[in-house]
């Protein structure tokens, strides 16, 4: 009678494990084809658009930047959140030869409250300041050197 018992919790426990298992993958693939995936999943490497740069993250804030001919376009994304705030920046630059904004950077904040795009061309570099009122105002939270960058104009003819 305890092996049969035994035997039948047994069976009965591989079920939901079987059943857990394939109600994971229901609701792995229902999220998939609802649409319902991660939306930094979505940020594309390339853009052929000013466009559909802002399409590919709506609720990005944009500013469009231009130094020695090279432009720039700076995603700043706030990120829904209770307590610290969380801050995506993006950084693209458009490519002469292949006509297209590549992306050559993605920044994470973190509690940085609001954050400014600034451009210095005195000393060439894109720098994101801290404007809330907290320990990082007037602070660069992140900074790129534009000589870093490539625009492809060396390609172009």
């Amino acid at each position: 009678m305890k092996t049969a018992v035994f035997c039948f919790v047994l069976a009965a426990m591989s079920g939901l494990v079987v059943q857990a298992d394939e109600v994971k993958k229901a609701n792995k693939k229902k999220a998939t084809t609802e649409g319902k995936i991660e939306f930094r999943s979505h940020v594309p490497e390339a853009a052929a658009t000013k466009a559909e740069l802002r399409e590919s993250i709506p609720l990005a804030e944009w500013k469009w930047l231009e130094h020695d001919g090279m432009k720039i376009a700076v995603g700043v994304y706030v990120l829904p959140s209770f307590g610290e705030s969380y801050i995506d920046v993006y950084g693209y630059v458009y490519n002469r030869h292949f006509k297209e904004w590549r992306q050559f950077c993605i920044a994470k904040t973190r509690n940085a409250g609001h954050v400014e795009v600034l451009l210095d061309p005195k000393q060439g570099f894109v720098k994101v300041i801290g404007a809330a009122n907290n320990r990082l105002k007037g602070k660069t939270v992140v900074m790129w050197n534009i000589a870093a960058l490539s625009d492809g104009r060396a390609y172009v003819k």
